[in-house]
């Protein structure tokens, strides 16, 4: 049998400060590094209820914190 719990934190350090960060604060990553950003995102949103928005521009991805 399997015990459940709750509010274990994700471990790490994370390649990206997406823990750390606040809603309405950015970073960008290059654009060859869009994958693994999205996988972190997907991870982060997944066990917490936070909220990201990405943007591409010039010669990266830029990541938002939106809730």
């Amino acid at each position: 049998m399997y015990k459940i719990e709750k509010n274990i934190p994700l471990p790490g350090p994370s390649k990206y400060p997406l823990m750390e960060m606040k809603v309405g604060e950015s970073f960008a990553v290059p654009k060859d590094d869009f994958q693994g950003v999205r996988g972190a995102i997907q991870k982060v949103q997944k066990a917490y209820k936070m909220r990201f928005t990405t943007r591409r521009e010039d010669s990266s991805i830029r990541v938002w914190r939106s809730k």
